[in-house]
């Protein structure tokens, strides 16, 4: 009879043996080569951004389990689907089956605007809102009164009218990553009622004075007021800004005995009183 077998040799080739009429003999056939298909793996999103501060989910396919390294920013390194979190720019790299396969991806971190606001004394029952903060160009601004966008309110500042909660919105144009500043509370009631009619006069003691000058505004309108200290040509020695008309306010200043004069400026309104420094 005949008997047949196969073997391997160190050479990568194999060979079939074949046993007749009590002889061996042996028949080389071509090598064959034997290989694994590796795995290939793709991360959705392939390029993801995200704004400071955001996350972004990645998740693979492709293999069957899964390594991600560096863990930096994520909430697990291994599994398909994992969140990421950085506060910079990373390039992950995900492992398939145990290192058959590899795949990186790299999640591109924006910066985000910073807003605070700020806001001038109120004048005439108005006050005026500035967005501080950066960047200052390639954004754009929506002004909001508590949860209510304010219509045409674009700009980086906005006047008030009305009491209210403000705040601003600022978006980076390009990637759309925003921020929205903390309230602030605007009372706007340096404006007198309507149908009323403003009262305004001012004076000043002692006068003549040695040393300093007491200045009492009454007025019923709230409007801080501006007062400029000028010497007898009309040269302004001094001026003070927003001063509350509700207090007296004292000018101390080291003056040359003579004539001076202090002009007061309410709104619209203005006096002008003579003072003599003894």
């Amino acid at each position: 009879g005949i008997n047949t077998s196969v073997e391997k040799f160190s050479d990568n080739t194999w060979h079939t043996f074949t046993e007749s009429w009590g002889l061996d003999v042996s028949q080389m056939i071509l090598p064959i080569t034997c290989s694994v298909e590796a795995c290939a793996i793709n991360v959705t999103p392939s390029s993801p951004s995200i704004c400071k501060g955001k996350s972004v989910s990645l998740t693979a396919s492709g293999a069957t389990a899964y390594t991600w390294a560096p863990a930096t920013g994520l909430n697990t390194t291994t599994g398909a689907t994992v969140t990421a979190k950085p506060t910079s720019t990373t390039t992950y790299t995900v492992t398939g089956d145990g290192g058959a396969c590899q795949k990186t991806v790299t999640v591109t971190v924006n910066t985000t605007p910073t807003a605070t606001v700020s806001q001038s004394p109120c004048q005439a029952g108005k006050v005026l809102l500035t967005r501080n903060g950066s960047p200052t160009t390639g954004v754009k601004y929506q002004w909001y009164n508590g949860t209510t966008p304010i219509a045409g309110a674009t700009n980086s500042t906005y006047q008030a009218t009305t009491n209210g909660s403000y705040k601003v919105k600022v978006t980076i144009v390009a990637t759309g990553c925003s921020k929205t500043s903390q309230p602030v509370t605007v009372n706007t009631g340096c404006k007198i009622a309507d149908g009323a009619v403003m009262q305004f006069t001012a004076d000043a003691h002692p006068n003549p004075f040695s040393q300093s000058v007491t200045l009492n505004i009454s007025s019923n309108s709230s409007e801080l007021a501006n007062v400029k200290l000028m010497d007898f040509s009309g040269r302004v020695v001094r001026e003070f800004k927003n001063v509350d008309p509700s207090a007296p306010f004292e000018i101390n200043e080291d003056l040359a005995p003579g004539v001076y004069f202090v002009k007061v400026n309410q709104g619209t309104n203005e006096k002008m009183i003579k003072v003599v420094k003894d």
